[in-house]
Formats: C-alpha cells, structure tokens, sequence
C-alpha cells in the first residue's frame, strides 16, 4: 500500500521586510495531509491533459464508477488558465450526491471524508492541466 504525503509552506506576506514595509509581518502555514500520511490503496499517478472544451464538460479519466479510483479522497490539480471544476460527490449523510461547479485557475488540493468521497472529476475550458487522485478503492 501506498500513501499521499504533503510537506510545505505556505507564506503570506510582503516581499521584502523592515521597518518601513507594512505589514512588516509574514504568516506561515505547514501544509500536511490529514492524516499525514495518508494511506493510498489506489492512484492514477500523475495524468496529463490538454483540455481544449471551452462549452461541453469532459469527464477526466482516472476517477470514476468503472476507473482506476472509484472513491477518492485525495484530489490534485493545476492547470495554467481558467476552467470550470464539476466535482460529483457522494453525500455524507446519505443524501443525493452533491454536485460542486467550481471555477478555477492554478493550483487545488482537496482531500475528502471516507464517507463522502469524490466519484467523478469533469472539466470545461481550455489548458494545460495535471491531476492525480488517489483513493480507497
């Protein structure tokens, strides 16, 4: 069995500091799984896509009822432009799955409860994108 580890930093701030830049103070946040390390019985790897669909959603292989990760609750991605995220997602408390559009740019990481995994991944835009998801089947 694997596992899905994050380590690293993440700085708020000004560029420079002293006495005469405001805020004169840097916040730093350590980023980590939860728990860290997670464990990774399954992962698509690092996939690679140039989304070219800038009006139709495309569903992004790897994540899925008959796909490498059936539940997921590790997702990454960054892509170099702006697309629209739809993230299906199995309701927690035994409701409808939730349907989660999300506009974005650059970089995400989402993790997700045991009983409220991610069960489908597609994407509308246009850009270079990677992704890796990793689950418990």
């Amino acid at each position: 069995m694997g596992q899905v580890q994050l380590n690293g930093t993440l700085t708020f701030g000004p560029s420079s500091s002293g006495g005469d830049v405001f805020p004169s103070s840097i916040d730093s946040l350590q980023l980590a799984t939860t728990p860290n390390p997670k464990p990774m019985p399954v992962a698509t790897g690092t996939m690679s896509r140039n989304l070219q669909s800038p009006n139709t959603y495309i569903t992004l292989s790897g994540v899925g009822t008959n796909d490498t990760v059936q539940q997921a609750d590790t997702f990454y991605l960054r892509c170099d432009a702006p697309i629209k995220l739809r993230l299906t997602i199995v309701d927690p408390a035994g409701g409808a799955d939730i349907v989660a559009v999300i506009p974005h740019q650059g970089t995400m990481f989402k993790e997700f409860p045991t009983n409220g995994y991610l069960k489908l991944v597609e994407a509308m835009g246009s850009a270079r994108m990677e992704y890796a998801v990793s689950g418990l089947m």
